[in-house]
């Protein structure tokens, strides 16, 4: 059974030890006391699988969801950042849209329905396209300040009630 919890220090100590290969090496955490203080902000949440040792995921919702820039009103308050990650192990196998639509409604649990927002590294091709088939737009491409890299900002209108 997969479940969505408050991140904790045993998870957040796990987490910040995944890397990730080759062009995605950029999503790798650090394994640092200030990595792991960042994923215990509050904003964080595991993602569990009772038949999984580890977390199988995370997500995290507003400015820790964001990129750093520096242009103005890139994230205006009218959206929900979301960010999300799949532990390295599953990434490339077909979960994410699935783990996506699932963050996406527990997050409308959090906040209500509104509009989502979440960044992308635009050489992210795999994850552009199942943002899109989950209805995420791309609004507007941007640097992000630290990597000068540029991201995606893709925005999905508000889920309906189930």
């Amino acid at each position: 059974m997969i479940r969505v919890q408050p991140m904790d220090r045993e998870r957040a100590q796990e987490i910040a030890r995944w890397t990730y290969p080759g062009i995605y090496a950029q999503y790798s955490f650090q394994n640092s006391p200030e990595t792991i203080a960042h994923l215990l902000n509050g904003a964080y949440f595991a993602v569990v699988d009772d038949q999984q040792p580890c977390p199988v995921g995370l997500y995290c919702y507003g400015p820790s969801a964001q990129i750093p820039t520096l242009l103005p009103n890139v994230y205006p308050p009218t959206a929900v950042d979301i960010g999300l990650g799949l532990h390295p192990s599953l990434c490339g196998r077909g979960a994410g849209e699935s783990f996506l639509r699932v963050g996406l409604d527990f997050g409308r649990r959090l906040y209500g329905p509104l509009p989502f927002r979440l960044s992308v590294a635009a050489f992210n091709q795999r994850a552009i396209t199942v943002y899109s088939r989950a209805g995420f737009q791309t609004s507007r491409v941007i640097p992000n300040a630290r990597t000068g890299l540029p991201y995606h900002i893709m925005e999905r209108p508000p889920l309906a009630d189930p």
